[in-house]
């Protein structure tokens, strides 16, 4: 679980300390106050740490301005350990010039274990291309580029005791993954057998997930009896009740057959087809249709749902999950991500009143960009106090915080 993060310099957040309590808890603020970007830095600094190639410098942004640093620092629990991870990168020191690591850019990245006492132990610390391990005299070089954890894992010895803490950290910051939402009306009718296959060895192999809901549905269908149950479980009639059934049909096409040119196809090919039968209370009930001629919102939660079973991720930072969703059913789902936040944290931006009315105050970050620069903050306790006597007259959180919202 995350607990606290400090940005610095990463496009609107020049000096942004986000605090984290809770599994599930929702970014509330004006558009631009730079909601996005608090999870963009996760994003950008969790993947480039995990990761197996070059650090990636150009989603950090501001190069209209001349930046020493990009950093940001990460506390988080994995398990009942408790871990601190700094990154920092040079940052641009050229107005309006693209990004260059030059030879002389310093890249540092340190990670501790927080003991009970709250002192921290280091595992390892990486000053350029120069790696300190805790258990170890001789210090390990890597490129100047190439992210340390990654390296490290690869390179220790199996008895190394620093090996545990460095591979568990980085299937956790592997597991962090931003769910920008911006294509969810877009999706895929069919499969052919060969992308399908092609992708199935890919994940097979490196665990790689892909952003094609067809693909995971598929899978769950195919290759995982138990998902698809539990995914029914919850959508079907013993769930929220927005689909009655779901299946995947499989058709052979000829060589001649015209959909083929759209799919780039050739020869005999199979095709695969998620579909849904929606609920007796939905349009078109009793009738099976392809997830794309499904409506918005029920695109929307098929594709939460099926991310969150599929995904399994440690951290996951929705953008307006709520968008083109009924009132009434966002309760079911914020009510669903709450039960599975026990295993995977779940940290969404949201405007709307009905999630706010929803949430607990304790459940709520206020952002806000005074002067231009993000700020994130949690209810006091004593706003905390004022809310919850407001919500037991009858009040709802969406109004209690309309004028604090208003006053930052």
């Amino acid at each position: 679980m995350l607990h606290r993060i400090h940005i610095q310099n990463f496009r609107s957040c020049y000096d942004t300390n986000v605090e984290l309590d809770r599994t599930i808890c929702a970014l509330s603020g004006r558009n631009g106050a730079g909601k996005s970007n608090i999870f963009k830095a996760i994003q950008w600094a969790t993947a480039s740490a995990a990761g197996a190639s070059s650090f990636t410098i150009s989603p950090a942004g501001n190069r209209g301005q001349k930046v020493d640093t990009y950093s940001i620092d990460l506390n988080f629990t994995i398990s009942n350990s408790h871990y601190y991870y700094v990154l920092q990168i040079p940052g641009h020191r050229h107005f309006g010039l693209p990004y260059v690591i030059e030879t002389t850019h310093i890249i540092t990245e340190s990670l501790y274990i927080i003991n009970d006492d709250g002192n921290r132990d280091e595992i390892m610390r990486r000053e350029g291309v120069e790696i300190k391990i805790a258990d170890r005299e001789e210090p390990i070089r890597i490129q100047r580029r190439t992210p340390a954890i990654s390296a490290l894992i690869s390179l220790l010895p199996e008895n190394s005791t620093s090996l545990t803490h460095l591979r568990r950290v980085a299937d956790y910051f592997s597991g962090v993954r931003y769910y920008s939402m911006e294509n969810s009306s877009d999706s895929e009718e069919t499969v052919t057998e060969q992308k399908y296959r092609d992708w199935l060895f890919t994940y097979k192999t490196d665990g790689q997930c892909t952003e094609s809901v067809a693909l995971r549905l598929i899978y769950m269908f195919k290759e995982d009896p138990s998902l698809a149950e539990e995914f029914m479980s919850i959508i079907g009639p013993g769930g929220i009740g927005l689909i009655d059934k779901f299946d995947v049909s499989f058709v052979k096409l000829n060589p001649l057959h015209s959909i083929l040119d759209d799919l780039d196809a050739s020869g005999p090919t199979q095709l695969y087809y998620p579909n849904f039968t929606p609920s007796d209370t939905m349009g078109g009930a009793g009738r099976s249709f392809a997830f794309p001629d499904l409506s918005v919102g029920t695109r929307r939660v098929i594709e939460i749902i099926t991310s969150l079973l599929f995904d399994k991720r440690s951290v996951m930072l929705w953008e307006h999950p709520e968008d083109s969703i009924h009132p009434g059913l966002l309760r079911k789902l914020i009510d669903i991500l709450r039960t599975y936040s026990s295993k995977t944290q779940m940290i969404f931006t949201t405007h709307s009143p009905e999630v706010l009315d929803i949430l607990a105050p304790e459940e709520v970050l206020l952002v806000t960009a005074p002067g231009g620069k993000t700020e994130a903050r949690k209810l006091s306790s004593i706003e905390i106090s004022r809310a919850k006597k407001f919500l037991s007259n009858d009040g709802s959180l969406s109004e209690f915080l309309e004028p604090i919202d208003d006053l930052s």
